[in-house]
């Protein structure tokens, strides 16, 4: 299960360019893993866009 958290409970988990560059996350619930919007979510966005709206 994939939930959002705030970016200050998984603030010392992420790389420092992520720390700078980003504020949404998300982490799983089994794995403990920690997820946020790279730049494939961009791309996606820029080619799909019309279709999500």
């Amino acid at each position: 299960e994939i939930e959002a958290v705030a970016r200050d409970q998984v603030l010392d988990r992420l790389p420092p360019r992520t720390r700078v560059e980003h504020d949404t996350f998300s982490r799983c619930g089994r794995c403990d893993r920690v997820y946020w919007p790279g730049s494939h979510v961009t791309a996606l966005r820029r080619r799909f866009g019309d279709l999500l709206r």
